[in-house]
C-alpha cells in the first residue's frame, strides 16, 4: 500500500472519529530491498501528520521469518516511539508456525516488559484458532497463565 493509500485511510477514519492503528512488519536484516526495512519505509511513506495523530502503532514479528533474529525490543519501541510520539505503541501480532516453538515463543512475547511510557504490549497470537481451539487444547494452557501472571 502506498503512502497515498494509507493517509487517505487515515483521513477517513479521522473525519469519523474513530481510532487510527497502523501495523507495521518488523524485518532487522531480513528484508528484499533496503527501502522496505521498516523505520526506512515508515519514515518515506507516512506522513508527518499521522506520526504526530495516529492513536496505535504496533509491530507484526515472526522470528522465524526473520532468520530467528531476537531483537532488542526495547530499542525498537524506543525508536518507535519517536518516530510516533503521540502513539500508543505495541505488538499487533506474534506467533510461528513451528509446533516445537509454540509454548517458548507465546511466553516470551507475552511477558516481555518494555519499560516505554506509550508501551501497551497488545499481542495478537496469530495462530490462536489452529491452536487454542478448543480450550481443551495444550497451548490454551500456556496462554491462561500467562495472561493471568502479575
Amino acid at each position: 500500500m502506498c503512502g497515498g493509500s494509507i493517509s487517505g485511510a487515515y483521513d477517513l477514519v479521522k473525519a469519523h472519529g474513530k481510532v487510527t492503528a497502523l501495523t507495521l512488519y518488523y524485518n532487522e536484516e531480513c528484508w528484499s530491498r533496503r527501502a522496505n526495512e521498516m523505520f526506512t519505509w515508515a519514515q518515506a511513506n507516512i506522513p508527518a501528520r499521522m506520526k504526530q495523530r495516529l492513536d496505535y502503532v504496533l509491530i507484526s514479528y515472526y522470528e522465524e521469518d526473520c532468520n530467528d533474529l531476537r531483537p532488542d525490543w526495547p530499542t525498537v519501541f524506543a525508536k518507535l516511539a519517536a518516530m510516533f510520539p503521540n502513539s500508543k505503541i505495541g505488538f499487533g501480532e506474534v506467533g510461528t508456525s513451528d509446533p516445537a516453538r509454540k509454548a517458548d515463543t507465546l511466553q516470551r512475547y507475552y511477558t516481555m516488559k518494555i519499560d516505554q511510557p506509550s508501551y501497551i504490549g497488545g499481542h495478537f497470537w496469530w495462530y490462536y484458532r489452529e491452536d487454542m481451539v478448543p480450550w481443551t487444547l495444550p497451548l490454551w494452557n500456556v496462554l491462561n497463565t500467562v495472561i493471568q501472571s502479575p
